[in-house]
């Protein structure tokens, strides 16, 4: 289920849910949608646009492991 919102410019941006850009993984991350539920989990949110998808699941994957 996608949905959309609107943008400042009066454009339509589509939104995804955590399971929608998951079940995506390979496609839009190169990476397990094990990886990608993790690192969206650790947002407050419930949907994302894919650029704001895209920056959330690199810089999770850019992190040190301790």
């Amino acid at each position: 289920m996608m949905t959309t919102k609107k943008e400042k410019k009066g454009q339509a941006v589509s939104v995804y849910t955590v399971s929608q850009l998951a079940a995506a993984s390979d496609k839009l991350f190169g990476t397990s949608k094990i990886i990608v539920r993790a690192a969206l989990k650790t947002s407050e949110k419930k949907t994302f646009t894919e650029d704001e998808a895209v920056k959330i699941v690199n810089a999770f994957r850019k992190k040190e492991v301790k």
